[in-house]
């Protein structure tokens, strides 16, 4: 009975080490990108900041302004220290807008502020806000 018992431990702790190893390996920390993000952690490189963020932490949220229940879209804004520039994140890529004294512009993209309420309008028509 003893022998059986510790078989048993034995098989036990042995299995949780194997799995707890491969656990260890395969989910976090190996998908750095060149600035040393770690994307399944959430992090992404932000020009604006220069650092790693999660958008959903350091970006302010934008909504589309037409809602389709298939669709995945999103936006984020991330503004840089002195607000000269703001970095754009959707789905499709990430663009850098600059300050022209009314709003910040490029890429066909334009961001409005009014208080404290961002919309972002592409090619001339609002897409996102906030």
């Amino acid at each position: 009975m003893k022998k059986l018992a510790f078989l048993l431990g034995f098989g036990l702790v042995f299995s949780v080490n194997i799995l707890s190893a491969q656990y260890d390996s395969d989910e976090t920390g190996g998908d750095a990108d060149e600035h040393g993000c770690t994307a399944s952690a959430g992090y992404l490189w932000s020009a604006a900041k220069k650092q790693c963020v999660r958008l959903f932490e350091a970006g302010i949220a934008l909504d589309p302004v037409h809602e389709d229940p298939t669709s995945t879209s999103w936006a984020y804004l991330i503004f840089t220290a002195d607000r000269r520039q703001v970095e754009v994140f959707l789905v499709n890529g990430t663009y850098m807008l600059s300050w022209n004294g009314k709003s910040w512009t490029g890429s066909g993209l334009s961001v409005f502020q009014d208080g404290k309420r961002y919309s972002l309008v592409q090619n001339g028509e609002t897409t996102y806000r906030n």
